[in-house]
């Protein structure tokens, strides 16, 4: 039987699972509102306010995640740190152009994107099928913001908007099962009786 565990504290379980459901509700309010009204000043209110949620998520995860090596530690530190301004732009100024507000905010999930595919190669502590989940997760997350990136021209604003949202959608469901699951996404050390 093993006593020890590779674990995260507490309150940052916590505070994945809540910002986890936070960031799903963004994305189903901004799913509603891009159907119903389209006001783009709301949806990229709320995409910001998701992006802040996360980049403070990777923050933390850098700073506290100790089941992680120290590179990926910075790593996610310095990508918390890249998306966080993108996240406040996108809140507060609100006098960019469309197109490339929503190009900054799919620079942002391609951040993510690349950081989830680098921890799935790299990370060998975590059990192969989350890894390989997150691989796939990672790339899906790239695939949609470099479309966006390529497409931006050429789709309307609210194809746009729905695909950065799909995004969005995906991070929050990640973060949540990354708080439920905890200790169960790494292989374990053996403890020998």
């Amino acid at each position: 039987m093993d006593d020890f565990k590779v674990k995260l504290p507490l309150w940052l379980r916590l505070l994945y699972i809540i910002s986890g459901i936070l960031i799903i509700g963004f994305a189903v309010v901004i799913f509603i509102n891009e159907f119903v009204a389209s006001p783009f000043i709301t949806n990229t209110l709320l995409l910001g306010i998701a992006l802040i949620l996360i980049s403070v998520e990777r923050i933390l995860n850098g700073l506290f995640d100790k089941r992680h090596d120290k590179w990926f530690r910075i790593f996610n530190l310095v990508i918390g740190l890249l998306v966080l301004p993108i996240g406040i732009t996108a809140i507060f100024v609100e006098s960019i152009l469309a197109e490339i507000l929503l190009s900054i905010l799919a620079l942002a999930v391609l951040l993510l994107g690349i950081v989830s595919v680098v921890n799935g190669f790299e990370d060998k502590k975590k059990v192969n099928a989350y890894k390989l989940t997150i691989i796939f997760y990672g790339f899906i997350l790239v695939s949609l913001a470099v479309s966006i990136l390529i497409l931006d021209t050429m789709l309307e604003e609210r194809n746009l908007i729905v695909m950065l949202d799909v995004s969005i959608l995906l991070l929050g469901f990640r973060r949540i099962m990354e708080g439920i699951l905890d200790h169960r996404i790494f292989k374990q050390p053996q403890v020998q009786s």
